[in-house]
């Protein structure tokens, strides 16, 4: 074997140990055996290892799949917690990938945002986190390249309205769709929060504490704390 497939093959090999080595830290909650080899240790790797003993109790303690609430939803623990457990995720980013209405993915985000307080602006920001690369990006592109197109060929001389082209995402949604979301979220959601959660089939909420300084857990009803360490804090809600 030539040499620079030889040393190509093993830059790829220790590339996938490296991997393997990450993957089974986050497992076991343990760093030694990194350390070990590395010497080193980032701060992201050590939140990550933090990750691993309150998904370790939803994993023993709720045996069969359920739905869990993570606060906020863009603690990066939510993207272990269907990894390392079997449990779902209320809401996460990538859920308009899934086979569930647009709608759907809409109400879970604004339920998940529940303490978030929203504004019409936060809504209207957010549009790539609920609506997906289709509705952020592609949607009004591909409307623009119509336009593009009409008046390239001079449609409009034979009677077709070319129309005009959209500066963002959220010009070529119109502001009312934002403005439907909004009011969804102050006078659906906030009011019935409790509703919500049992619509959803929630059964556990997960608290990144250092990332929700605004969660009054007080104003869910029926719950009461099952795990708690110094950086997250489990709630059990009960029927």
């Amino acid at each position: 074997m030539p040499v620079s497939r030889q040393i190509i093959l093993l830059v790829l090999l220790l590339s996938s140990f490296g991997g393997i080595i990450r993957y089974v830290k986050v497992l076991s909650g343990a760093n030694f055996f990194v350390k070990a080899i590395s010497r080193t240790s980032t701060q992201e790797e050590i939140a990550t290892q933090n990750y691993a003993q309150p998904l370790n109790w939803l994993a023993n303690n709720a045996k069969e799949p359920i739905v869990v609430w993570v606060i906020p939803y863009t603690s990066q623990i939510n993207d272990y917690l269907t990894i390392n457990t079997e449990h779902y995720s209320l809401f996460a980013v990538s859920g308009e990938n899934y086979l569930v209405s647009q709608k759907e993915v809409e109400e879970r985000y604004l339920t998940s945002n529940y303490f978030s307080n929203f504004s019409l602006t936060d809504i209207a920001d957010a549009l790539w986190e609920y609506g997906g690369v289709g509705n952020a990006v592609h949607q009004y592109k591909t409307h623009n390249r119509e336009v593009k197109f009409c008046r390239i060929l001079r449609l409009n001389l034979f009677g077709y309205d070319c129309g005009q082209e959209a500066v963002s995402a959220a010009a070529f949604k119109g502001p009312q769709y934002f403005i439907d979301l909004y009011n969804q979220y102050q006078n659906e959601i906030k009011p019935n929060i409790d509703r919500q959660l049992k619509k959803f089939n929630v059964s556990y909420i997960l608290v990144d504490k250092a990332n929700s300084p605004d969660a009054d857990l007080g104003k869910i009803g029926n719950i009461n704390p099952v795990y708690q360490d110094k950086g997250f804090v489990i709630y059990k809600i009960d029927e």
